[in-house]
């Protein structure tokens, strides 16, 4: 065996172990942050209640996470989504509690969206048409709504919001579905059950797809490792969650965006256009994209999960204040970086950037248990973005010297 087949296969390996190392390493992250907080809480960690409660405080930051996932692959950042998320439910508060208008649960939730998706639309005018990096048209528009919000507060909270509102934030799918309760959500078993019997029937339909156009696909060994882990994951969120109340609206709602934003991503030409301007944005120009539209679309896309993650957080909530989504944008960034996003754009999945904002969740939650300050918690955070940073920095350096 010759020096230059000793070198390629060395190199061959190192890119096997990036690759590797960069799709699975939120997994192996999230799985350390929540043995370790468990041990230390003395196993009020994964309690079913405490489970149950870090999901649901992680569904806001991972709607957000969605929105941003794209800005980010495409280049852009949006520091104004925590600003906006906490103008919104002001607004959606104040119709609410202190008008007349008598409005349902529903038209204000239309409310929220439709002033969300406008705001973003702000955003999304001021970069394609002025030219205004998105670091500045954000910010700046992070500061219109908080003073907005401050306005319209008048340094009070607003509410309680109505009990048809909260059950987007507060109630579970049992309380839709199941007349008589139990001391266990058997609902939640039949929803994990069907959850994986449709993720086998993707496995194997993806794996088909892949040897008929021709491609190497995985391993029968490697499939049904990920399906065994994959399906262990899911039968212990269900028990955990069915030992509870079940599973929460805000978490089903979560699951469903998930779902249908990778679709998004991976077969519209919309989400394919997005790929292709993060990657290189004058050779899509070139290709015939068109960059300026589908700069807006991203930026409407991240007002609309603004305004669900808005709802949900404010029925979660039950009142609006002015210290809702304050550093949320921080969040959700963080956990598209962490969750393997790349900072020079063009890369990056959607149910990477949730797990990373469920992580982020999860850091919260663990912090608050063990009763760590709020200035360590800062601490905390900011190391896990830098260290997050940095890793997107060595994988991209090393990959550019094989």
């Amino acid at each position: 065996m010759n020096k230059e087949t000793l070198t390629l296969k060395k190199n061959n390996t190192s890119e096997t172990i990036i690759t590797f190392v960069s799709k699975y390493a939120i997994i192996f992250e999230l799985l350390i942050v929540v043995l370790f907080f468990n041990a230390l809480t003395d196993g009020l960690f994964l309690s079913p209640v405490n489970i149950s409660n870090c999901l649901m405080q992680g569904c806001t930051y991972a709607l957000l996470a969605i929105g941003m996932l794209f800005l980010l692959v495409a280049g852009h950042i949006d520091l104004s989504c925590g600003a906006l998320l906490g103008f919104t439910g002001m607004v959606a508060a104040y119709i609410a509690v202190r008008t007349d208008l008598n409005l349902s649960a529903g038209a204000i939730i239309l409310i929220v969206i439709g002033i969300s998706m406008l705001a973003q639309l702000w955003n999304g005018l001021w970069i394609t048409y002025a030219h205004m990096p998105a670091f500045i048209a954000t910010l700046s528009s992070q500061f219109i709504f908080k003073g907005a919000t401050y306005m319209i507060a008048n340094g009070q909270a607003i509410g309680p919001m109505s009990e048809a509102f909260c059950i987007w934030g507060q109630s579970y799918l049992d309380d839709l579905f199941v007349s008589e309760k139990t001391s266990f959500s058997y609902l939640t078993i039949v929803v994990a059950a069907s959850l994986l019997v449709a993720l086998i029937v993707f496995r194997f339909m993806k794996r088909n797809s892949q040897i008929k156009h021709g491609f190497k696909p995985n391993s029968i060994v490697k499939e049904a490792m990920t399906v065994l882990v994959l399906g262990a994951t899911i039968a212990f969120l269900a028990y955990k969650l069915g030992s509870y109340k079940g599973i929460p609206i805000a978490v089903f709602i979560l699951f469903i965006f998930t779902i249908g934003f990778t679709f998004m991503a991976n077969n519209t030409p919309f989400g394919k256009h997005i790929y292709a301007v993060g990657s290189n944005k004058e050779a899509a120009h070139m290709s015939g994209v068109n960059v300026k539209k589908t700069t807006i679309g991203m930026y409407l896309v991240m007002g609309f999960v603004t305004g669900v993650a808005s709802i949900v957080y404010l029925g979660r909530v039950a009142q609006a204040t002015t210290l809702a989504g304050v550093n949320f944008e921080f969040n959700a960034i963080t956990g598209c970086i962490v969750g393997g996003a790349s900072t020079m754009g063009g890369i990056g999945s959607v149910s990477g950037a949730v797990l990373g904002a469920v992580f982020m969740a999860c850091l919260d939650n663990g912090m608050n248990l063990l009763g760590v300050s709020t200035n360590s918690q800062y601490l905390v955070k900011g190391f896990v973005l830098l260290f997050g940073v940095a890793m997107d920095m060595l994988m991209k350096s090393r990959k550019s010297k094989m």
